[in-house]
């Protein structure tokens, strides 16, 4: 029984180190090899193959923030969405200005930063991480 224990104890251990080797990955892709505290991105949305989300603005910017990272070669293990350092994360969106309801800005809490996400007129969606520290 000990040895099982002790093998079990094992397998968590590497499969712990294994995960934050992929969080310091992402994390390093996504602060330009960890020389910047924050990092701007767009993304074309005329070239990603999604599904319309309609007015739902906080799907579809969960969704161009997980092909982003998939494109700069994140692990799906690495980023929880939801989940921050301090505890849980409420993500949404809001409007930017209340004379422009198609126009809001949507806050994306992550275990590796957040993000805030814009669409504009031109099918493109600006991304920009900032790190918690």
């Amino acid at each position: 029984m000990k040895k099982l224990l002790v093998v079990l104890l094992m397998v968590i251990f590497a499969a712990s180190i294994k995960a934050g080797e992929a969080e310091r990955k992402c994390f390093g892709h996504l602060t330009d090899n960890f020389k910047e505290d924050r990092n701007t991105f767009t993304v074309d949305l005329d070239v990603l193959q999604m599904r319309d989300y309609r007015s739902d603005k906080l799907a579809k910017s969960i969704r161009v923030v997980r092909e982003l990272l998939d494109d700069l070669g994140c692990s799906p293990k690495a980023i929880n969405f939801g989940w921050a350092p301090q505890g849980r994360t409420h993500n949404s969106c809001k409007y930017f200005d209340l004379n422009h309801k198609e126009i809001q800005v949507c806050y994306i809490g992550t275990n590796l930063g957040y993000f805030t996400v814009h669409e504009d007129y031109l099918f493109h969606m600006t991304v920009n991480f900032y790190r918690w520290d």
